[in-house]
């Protein structure tokens, strides 16, 4: 669930983070892409090692 376009995670995790950006929620919005591009980091090493 890195959140990679044109998956579908990718447009979910897109439109939750702009909800929470529109209500001000800017700790919920910066956790989630911090979290995000820890995966990604994860999926790419586990991409690289294949």
């Amino acid at each position: 669930m890195a959140g990679v376009p044109p998956a579908a995670g990718f447009f979910g995790k897109y439109f939750l983070l702009w909800q929470a950006y529109e209500r001000s929620l800017y700790g919920l919005v910066l956790v989630g892409l911090l979290t995000s591009l820890i995966s990604m980091y994860y999926y790419l090493k586990l991409i690289k090692l294949i």
